[in-house]
């Protein structure tokens, strides 16, 4: 599982990389990979993952709207990040 989780956050920031910020979607693929890099931090206690995963986080939280329909959910995650 830890592989796996490893293989998905190395392709979510080759994605994110790629992705202008004006992408549709580039604020669900931040967000994704937050809770990619939360899932690892999880798994093996890496203070960096944790680390990463809030920053993109707040990153996503920044860049939203208040009007956005996705904002709650990204704000739950920050949230989460935080608090654990």
């Amino acid at each position: 599982m830890l592989a796996d989780l490893s293989h998905a956050i190395a392709f979510g920031e080759q994605a994110l990389a790629g992705t202008p910020n004006d992408h549709p979607n580039h604020e669900a693929y931040l967000s994704n990979l937050a809770v990619a890099y939360r899932l690892r931090f999880e798994r093996n206690g890496v203070l960096t993952d944790l680390d990463r995963a809030i920053k993109l986080g707040e990153h996503v939280t920044a860049g939203v709207p208040d009007d956005d329909a996705n904002r709650e959910a990204y704000m739950s995650n920050l949230k989460r990040l935080r608090l654990g």
